[in-house]
């Protein structure tokens, strides 16, 4: 992996308020309506593995079920 990072795009179940932005390494955060249900869509590079499963640990714990991770680039 470069020195760069890479970009990703999470998804999640519900709504997750944007000011969690800083909390989840300064991803974007996007909210989506499908059917009943919001769609919470994080896109943002992350420098390494490490940074990427901190993100992921801070949505599990938060009670968000993750729908998809996507890595967009390297």
């Amino acid at each position: 992996m470069s020195s760069k990072g890479v970009v990703y795009q999470i998804s999640v179940s519900g709504f997750l308020e944007p000011s969690w932005s800083g909390r989840l390494s300064g991803m974007r955060i996007v909210h989506n309506k499908n059917d009943l249900k919001t769609i919470t869509t994080l896109t943002g590079e992350l420098k390494d593995q490490s940074a990427l499963n901190g993100v992921l640990n801070t949505l599990f714990d938060q009670r968000y079920p993750v729908i998809s991770v996507l890595k967009l680039s390297d």
